[in-house]
């Protein structure tokens, strides 16, 4: 995706490094949300996705109706990702009940 920044909170607690208000950008799309890497290296997570207009012109996404346009002309979808598992075996679902 290219992204050219991010910046966040990175704090360690009990073994834990729990990355807070952690925020990715770049022209394509931006991620924003939570994760944290337990000391077994479990991932947890939730991080939201907006996407630039360039990409929005390129996917035809089903829920058009319900995105949401921000003011940095990006669009919000209606939903999270969900990251869990490994730091080897790291899955990667939509979570609505965000919204």
């Amino acid at each position: 995706m290219g992204f050219d920044g991010a910046q966040g909170n990175v704090r360690l607690e009990d073994g834990w490094i729990h990355a807070d208000s952690l925020t990715a950008t770049g022209p394509l799309a931006s991620l924003e949300g939570n994760v944290s890497v337990s000391p077994d290296n479990t991932v947890d997570g939730r991080m939201f996705v907006k996407i630039g207009p360039s990409l929005r012109k390129r996917i035809k996404i089903p829920c058009m109706s319900a995105l949401l346009k921000t003011s940095d002309g990006f669009t919000a979808l209606p939903f999270a990702v969900r990251i869990n598992g490994s730091t080897e075996h790291t899955t990667f679902s939509a979570d609505n009940a965000a919204w």
